[in-house]
């Protein structure tokens, strides 16, 4: 078998150079400091320039490249065999893959690992005149993390049929500019029939600690938790920090940090109540006018609510919505909130699952069945064709930060499992 490790590292080190501000290769975790995160979102340069060897990369493999309406890229192994024989003829293609725009200081593996490894085993097929009666598709997906766009996982939105183009295309950064105008030169007419797509499969670190814990080095991922994004904007009055008396105040920050510990409440009481892990984050805000001599008027906040039972997870939101709202009678705030987008919980394939599993077991590879906390692309494709994930062990369970890291024995592993599988899946 032609699958290299030393290709899929060389791939990995380098993208994770092109991420970085100050252009560093690094090869070992012991390398890793506070400066080596990643911070490539999408429309970015170092986004264009990771994009750019990818491509070239997909290109030298021998593989058919091509672009959507919203940037996706394509790399394409064709079917070099008959599909006659088959039960379900119609069905074309079987596609692997993640993302490559990453979070403020993130990692090097996070999205990229899915990504070098689907082109890694596609060229390795290719090398041995592999033959196989479906087309195979490493797919780079756009603009999954949402870190310039208030919204993530846009192109398998597109994919699966949850957006239209002109919506996410719309969609504008805080500079204003939209996502058309962050892809130029990125988009093209190539149109993935999704009822064509026999599975799609993502490989991923974990992000966290379960597998590291265990000593095992693959994860099978059963359900995929859901998410919900709300925007408060908090509005209270500016004033002048020495003159206004503490008893005169109207101090929207203040208020918000007591919306915050509210929500660690109520995300901590019904985790407690349930059998699920609900979980809630006000990660992102922003203080106006933002200056230490001013008391703030203003505060924007987002508030990130996850869980794998949705019914819970709709519970908590509307109990964070009710308890912001509540803000004007307790502070005397005015308060508005937005829903950014809703992610239903997703359930994986059995059948992909199944596959997977034999091709671990076939490499006498240990697997555990597990759920992920984190949104992936993987949740829009379960809803519209056989969908599975695969996880490789984050050490010490880090993840969306410089310190993130997976031991290459067990990136290799992934990349042998997954080799497996879309060797069972490709119709021969």
């Amino acid at each position: 078998m032609s699958f290299q490790l030393s290709r899929l590292r060389q791939d990995l080190v380098e993208l994770g150079k092109l991420g970085r501000k100050n252009s560093r290769r690094i090869e070992h975790k012991e390398e890793l400091d506070d400066s080596s995160g990643l911070f490539r979102p999408a429309g970015s340069e170092r986004n264009r320039a990771s994009r750019d060897y990818i491509i070239e990369r997909m290109k030298s493999a021998g593989l058919e490249v091509e672009f959507d309406a919203v940037g996706n890229i394509y790399g394409i192994k064709r079917a070099n065999a008959s599909s006659a024989g088959r039960e379900d003829d119609d069905r074309e293609a079987v596609m692997t893959g993640s993302h490559i725009d990453s979070v403020r200081d993130g990692g090097q593996f996070d999205g990229a690992l899915g990504v070098v490894s689907a082109l890694e085993v596609l060229r390795a097929l290719s090398e041995e005149d592999f033959t196989h009666s479906r087309d195979l598709i490493a797919v780079v997906l756009t603009a999954e993390e949402g870190s310039a766009f208030p919204r993530g996982l846009v192109g398998s939105e597109y994919i699966s049929g949850r957006s239209s183009a002109d919506e996410l295309l719309s969609l504008k950064d805080e500079r204003g500019r939209t996502l058309k105008q962050a892809l130029s030169g990125y988009r093209g007419d190539f149109e993935l029939d999704i009822s064509r797509l026999a599975a799609f499969i993502e490989l991923h670190p974990e992000q966290g600690p379960h597998l590291a814990e265990s000593g095992i080095p693959l994860g099978l991922v059963e359900r995929i938790t859901g998410i919900s994004w709300v925007r408060f904007t908090i509005r209270g009055e500016a004033d002048h920090a020495g003159t206004t008396p503490m008893s005169g105040r109207s101090d929207a920050l203040v208020a918000s940090s007591h919306l915050i510990a509210e929500i660690d409440d109520l995300a901590g009481e019904l985790a407690r109540k349930s059998d699920s892990s609900p979980v809630a984050t006000a990660g992102e805000l922003n203080v106006h006018p933002g200056a230490a001599n001013i008391v703030p008027g203003r505060v924007d906040m987002k508030v990130d609510i996850r869980d794998a039972d949705e019914e819970n997870m709709i519970r908590l939101r509307d109990k964070i919505m009710e308890a912001a709202h509540n803000l004007k009678q307790q502070k005397g705030m005015e308060v508005e909130s937005e829903v950014l987008f809703h992610l239903s919980p997703a359930v994986c394939a059995r059948e992909i699952l199944s596959t997977l599993e034999r091709a671990a077991s076939a490499r006498d590879i240990e697997t555990m069945s597990m759920m992920s906390g984190a949104a992936h692309d993987a949740q829009n494709f379960a809803g519209v064709t056989d969908t599975a994930m695969l996880f490789l062990p984050s050490v010490g369970g880090i993840s969306h930060s410089p310190h993130e890291w997976t031991e290459w024995n067990d990136i290799e592993k992934g990349g042998l499992v997954l080799s497996g599988a879309l060797r069972d899946l490709s119709g021969c």
